[in-house]
């Protein structure tokens, strides 16, 4: 199946927080005077790789760190969305634009837990995510010839 990455990232997103019991979140940079608790969402990290002969595969590593003010806390809302994830499979399902979810689901990975800092853990979810190549129309062949010859 293929799916736009914002709609992947948002959900993504949307389960983490609702796994974590709803922390503040922070997207791209945290700012000064934070709120905790809090889940940090970078840029992920994307890889390319060749899939089919109409699609490429993106591969997201994202590196989504969970602050609180002891790393005993942190982990514990880490573990909550690593643990919520296996629950479900490693699904997660895709919302649309308003929120509201489709019957569509896509497979996550989570590797790790691992502490960064003092209050804050690092959590590493992975995915797939299938794209089309963009083909120009050609003109199929509708007959062909073949000429053999057959040795005696």
């Amino acid at each position: 199946m293929i799916f736009l990455i914002e709609q992947e990232m948002a959900s993504v997103i949307r389960f983490i927080l609702e796994a974590s019991e709803n922390p503040y979140p922070y997207y791209e940079e945290i700012p000064e005077g934070f709120l905790v608790p809090a889940v940090y969402f970078p840029v992920p990290e994307v890889e390319t790789d060749n899939d089919t002969l109409s699609t490429y595969k993106l591969t997201y590593v994202w590196n989504i760190s969970f602050i609180h003010r002891g790393t005993r806390e942190a982990h514990d809302m880490a573990l909550k969305v690593m643990e919520g994830l296996k629950k479900k499979r490693n699904k997660v399902t895709i919302i649309n634009e308003d929120g509201s979810e489709t019957e569509k689901s896509f497979y996550v990975k989570t590797s790790r837990i691992a502490e960064t800092e003092s209050g804050t853990v690092q959590m590493t979810v992975e995915w797939e995510s299938r794209r089309l190549y963009t083909m120009e129309a050609i003109l199929k062949m509708r007959k062909y010839y073949v000429n053999s010859y057959i040795k005696k």
